[in-house]
């Protein structure tokens, strides 16, 4: 928002000298509103001040500081718009209502930037001076609490391998009855078809059930090493442990690592 400065009006220290805005004024001025329509705000600045040096309007304080508070120049907005509320009572255009509309307007933008400039206050360190009464605690009295170990079921790579095991395990089943009902025509019908089927089946089954025993041994091994690390372990960083399933064309494998 800022605030509409019609041409030609006057008041002010301009006023009692009935001095009437000079053209250099409007033109700063319309060039100003312009770059504040099309936010570049920095121009509408250098335009509103140079309106202000042709004709010292005090509205264009406020203007100033709207253009420097979007911009997020808070120190140049504050000054500007303690400058505008100083004015305030001074403008004849404003009627009393007016007046005080914008008096508790800027009050509020005021109060904000301030507060927003107020350096932060720094955390205080509590100091408590010497008790004589009270034993100094010494290292030797400070024993450490072993972090419980962390829960197998709470780690993602274990789901990951018994989802992919049970994967598996379920492809194995239905391409093995898909192979033997194929193998059932071929014997009863021997169309080369059904045989044809029936071998690949087969050798679908075969796949699934590498893989399935494939991940099974992968999240047995990798479960029994992270037990036996956190059973040994008290204080440190827990494994890291990768089980990446991966599956092509015509086979599937688990990719295993970890380290410790």
């Amino acid at each position: 928002m800022i605030l509409v400065l019609p041409f030609g009006v006057s008041f002010g220290t301009a006023q009692a000298k009935g001095k009437k805005p000079p053209a250099a004024y409007d033109s700063h001025l319309k060039a100003a509103r312009k770059h504040y329509s099309e936010k570049e705000y920095d121009k509408a600045i250098e335009r509103f001040e140079k309106a202000y040096k042709a004709y010292p309007d005090p509205k264009l304080y406020f203007n100033i500081a709207q253009s420097h508070r979007l911009l997020g120049h808070d120190r140049e907005a504050l000054e500007n718009y303690r400058k505008f509320l100083a004015a305030i009572p001074a403008i004849s255009e404003f009627d009393e209502e007016k007046k005080q509309n914008m008096t508790a307007e800027v009050r509020k933008k005021i109060r904000a930037l301030e507060e927003n400039l107020q350096p932060a206050a720094d955390p205080a360190v509590p100091t408590s001076a010497a008790d004589p009464l009270v034993a100094p605690v010494t290292d030797t009295a400070v024993t450490s609490t072993p972090h419980a170990p962390a829960r197998l079921s709470s780690r993602w790579w274990f789901w990951t391998g018994a989802g992919v095991t049970a994967a598996l395990t379920l492809g194995t089943l239905w391409a093995g009855l898909k192979a033997k009902s194929y193998n059932d025509d071929w014997e009863a019908d021997r169309i080369v078809r059904d045989h044809d089927q029936a071998v690949k089946y087969q050798n679908m089954t075969d796949l699934f059930l590498i893989g399935a025993v494939t991940a099974g041994v992968g999240v047995a091994v990798t479960s029994y090493l992270f037990r036996k690390k956190a059973s040994t372990r008290i204080e440190g960083t827990t494994s890291n442990v990768s089980l990446l399933p991966g599956c092509g064309l015509q086979s599937c494998m688990l990719t295993l690592s970890w380290e410790f």
